[in-house]
């Protein structure tokens, strides 16, 4: 395993001053402090309490009350063995025990995360006797002036255990916090914050007091000081901007403990007599990472074994939780701002050349650096089939190594000419085939790369094919007298498009038509050379072209014989005889001077008469004569 290596400025805090005192001494000196300075006091504080009534049996006690000391001592003076559960917090005021609420039987007090406010005027527990349990509670502001220790706890009993409990801003010449003067006792998973003391152990003064066990707890600019502390065992702990120092004790284990900035390197021993600590180290995973690419990074700390030289890897829970800030440079940390020993954190590195991911402690920082290269990248695109003139795009991705899309990058396609486009958020590009001649073609893509990216190319086939194409003609009868006779056909491609400038052909009698389709797709042939009555089959072509596919359209085309005017004196008896037929079948038959008009094949007066009569009905521009507007209304053609 590499360790990465700080050459951050220590500054080392370990400044402590205890004042020497042995087991037999220390219980002297408490005896005749209180004998000689602290009497009146407490004789003050027996004459207070002098009609309370100790219970005898064991209670469970968690009701609300006013939340003064005097409440507290109310509760704490239940029957042997009690647990009391404090339901609200608790504040100093008034005058009286200043000295502490004594406990003097075995009891539990649950503080529930509340807590007991000496204001900066007194001591809050006084522990002289009995198996006591101190658990989730908040100790604020407690005090003791002169030489007295034990800002917030006093404990002269022993297995007294104090676990998960707060200790913030108490006072005392020894033992800002706590000062115990008796020995078997334990402190866990507690939290010491800005305690002060004159003479040593701000946090925690051992006066005499041997076979301690504290483990699981945070210092922050306070220290652990004594006397005397034989067989103790101070393990698993964090110091920051703190430390451990005694006068002369024997057996002190002091190992497994983190010093902080004191020392976060195994080469860099703590100024304690030990034979192991921890040292904090980062590991990041992967240890180099691409431009956008993630790390998972942790910080933890590991034990150094001073006598074999070896590092071994340490169970980080065994440790309080303890938050530090991160910061970051040339990347960005995902979801968090602060961090425990022993958990991930992501990095995405946003910049080439060296990221860094740190934690900051007050005045100093650890860091690790991890390099960031230029993410490998890849072109995604499909080959691409379309016809002629269909806005059929060619879509082109641009992905990193990651499959994450590459947003505003340049990219180069050569399709019969290059143009540059750039990605869309996508990482996208999307190029129009519409436009391209049908034919096949190689599309060449290519990203140059930059600052963050390599380079990356790809080739896709496109193929354009020719559109389909329709011709419309409809079948059309022509009269014989008509010399030249113009037929129209439509040619349009599949879509419904009109063809334009396209050259057809018309095929009819053996004779073959030319013309040219106008903007709207229309061609117009002109016949010369059908002048027979007849049904002839045509057939119109359209050869294609580079862009349209063939088609042909085969249509009907009939030339009648036209209808020759029929006027008096016509020789052609048997149209004569049809028009006088269809003049007698539409009643135009009356006698003038006693003529009628005949079926005879002659077109004399009478059946110029009857033709007059029916014109006039009709309409028709009256001549007697029968031209094919007055045949088509008789009916005979």
């Amino acid at each position: 395993m590499k360790f990465k290596k700080s050459f951050s400025t220590l500054i080392l805090l370990l400044c402590v001053l205890f004042t020497m005192t042995c087991a037999f001494a220390g219980d002297v000196n408490d005896t005749m402090a209180v004998s000689l300075d602290n009497s009146q006091m407490e004789m003050s504080q027996d004459d207070e309490n002098s009609e309370v009534i100790f219970a005898d049996e064991a209670q469970t006690i968690g009701e609300t009350d006013d939340g003064t000391f005097a409440a507290l001592e109310s509760k704490i003076n239940a029957g042997y063995g009690s647990t009391i559960t404090l339901e609200n917090n608790y504040t100093y005021e008034g005058s009286g025990y200043t000295n502490g609420i004594k406990i003097e039987r075995s009891i539990t007090i649950d503080g529930k995360g509340h807590t007991i406010d000496a204001d900066g005027k007194a001591r809050i527990f006084d522990v002289e006797n009995g198996v006591v349990t101190l658990k989730n509670i908040v100790f604020k502001n407690g005090y003791q002036s002169f030489f007295y220790g034990g800002g917030a706890v006093r404990v002269k009993t022993i297995d007294c255990v104090i676990d998960n409990c707060t200790f913030i801003d108490n006072s005392a010449p020894k033992g800002g916090a706590i000062e115990y003067q008796g020995g078997w006792n334990n402190v866990t998973n507690c939290t010491f914050i800005g305690n002060y003391a004159q003479q040593g152990g701000s946090a925690i003064y051992l006066g005499a007091a041997n076979c301690m066990s504290i483990s699981r707890c945070l210092f922050i600019g306070n220290e652990i000081g004594g006397s005397q502390a034989d067989s103790s065992k101070i393990n698993n702990n964090i110091f920051i901007f703190s430390g451990a120092s005694f006068d002369f004790t024997f057996n002190l284990d002091l190992n497994n403990n983190w010093f902080g900035n004191n020392a976060y390197y195994y080469d860099e021993a703590p100024q304690d007599n030990m034979n192991a600590w921890l040292f904090l180290n980062a590991t990041a995973e992967p240890d180099e990472i691409p431009f956008s690419g993630t790390s998972d990074v942790t910080f933890k700390l590991y034990l150094y074994n001073a006598s074999s030289g070896k590092v071994l890897d340490y169970d980080n829970s065994l440790l309080p939780e303890f938050l530090m800030t991160l910061f970051a440079s040339n990347g960005k940390l995902s979801d968090y701002e602060n961090v425990t020993l022993g958990q991930k954190v992501q990095f995405t590195g946003t910049a080439l050349g060296v990221g860094t991911v740190g934690l900051a402690m007050d005045d100093y920082s650890f860091e690790i650096e991890i390099p960031i290269t230029q993410m490998k990248t890849e072109i995604a695109a499909d080959d691409v089939t379309s016809s002629y003139n269909d806005n059929k795009n060619l879509v082109i991705t641009l992905k990193d190594a990651n499959g994450k899309p590459v947003a505003g990058a340049s990219i180069s396609v050569d399709l019969k000419g290059v143009k540059k486009y750039t990605t869309d958020a996508k990482g996208q590009v999307k190029v129009s085939t519409k436009g391209l001649a049908p034919d096949k073609y190689v599309a060449k893509i290519a990203f140059a790369g930059n600052d963050n990216y390599t380079a990356s190319s790809k080739e896709v086939k496109v193929t354009v094919n020719k559109l389909a194409s329709k011709i419309t003609a409809k079948a059309k009868t022509f009269k014989t007298t008509v010399k030249t006779k113009k037929f129209t056909v439509t040619l349009k491609d599949e879509t419904g498009k009109s063809i334009k400038k396209a050259q057809v052909t018309l095929k009819v009698n053996g004779k073959t038509y030319e013309a040219t389709t106008n903007s709207k797709g229309k061609a117009t042939f002109k016949i010369a050379k059908l002048t027979k009555k007849g049904t002839y089959k045509a057939t119109v072509t359209f050869k294609g072209d580079a862009y349209y596919n063939k088609a042909t359209k085969k249509v009907n085309i009939k030339v009648k014989a036209a209808f020759k005017t029929v006027s008096k004196g016509s020789k052609d008896k048997a149209t004569v005889k049809k028009i006088q037929r269809a003049l007698k079948k539409n009643g135009y038959y009356l006698s003038y001077k006693g003529h009628y008009l005949m079926v005879d094949g002659i077109y004399h007066d009478c059946t110029v008469r009857a033709v007059k009569q029916f014109q006039k009905a009709k309409g028709l521009k009256v001549t007697g004569k029968v031209d094919e507007k007055t045949a088509k209304k008789l009916g005979i053609i």
